[in-house]
């Protein structure tokens, strides 16, 4: 079962922003002065990045409900790509957790790099696994047509 136009539009604009957000967070972690006059950016990103987080578990819930579950049951549309996405996203929300409640910062930094990694991955297959999802006349499946 294709996913709605709603449903498309939230999941993508959802991930997007976590993308962006979490990017310009490892930006200025890593790659901008901590002097620099725009380091505010680096805190509103996370918490912009923090928030998109709630809204992709809305988003999971309703693939979990609608996408996945329908196709897991006709067996349709199993798709590797579709596994892996749901067991990254399993490790995202976890590690996200740890560093949000994580104390040892030890451990928090070996959990950020997985994090960060494992997200730059989810969103790539994520992206081609929405893109290259063939509509159903585009697998030879025939539609219903009415007659006059």
């Amino acid at each position: 079962m294709r996913l709605t136009f709603f449903q498309r539009v939230f999941s993508y604009l959802t991930i997007i922003l976590l993308f962006l957000s979490g990017l310009v967070w490892l930006l200025f972690n890593f790659f901008i002065d901590y002097d620099s006059p725009f380091r505010f950016l680096s805190i509103w990103s996370l918490r912009l990045h923090g928030a998109a987080a709630y809204a992709l578990l809305i988003v999971f819930g309703m693939i979990i409900s609608t996408h996945i579950s329908f196709n897991w049951r006709v067996k349709k549309n199993r798709r590797k790509s579709g596994i892996i996405l749901t067991a990254f996203l399993a490790i995202l929300i976890v590690t996200g957790c740890l560093l949000y409640y994580l104390g040892d910062e030890e451990i928090r930094s070996y959990v950020s790099y997985i994090h960060w990694i494992i997200g730059i991955i989810f969103s790539i297959i994520f992206l081609l696994h929405g893109l290259t999802h063939k509509k159903p006349s585009d697998r030879g499946l025939k539609t219903k047509s009415t007659k006059i």
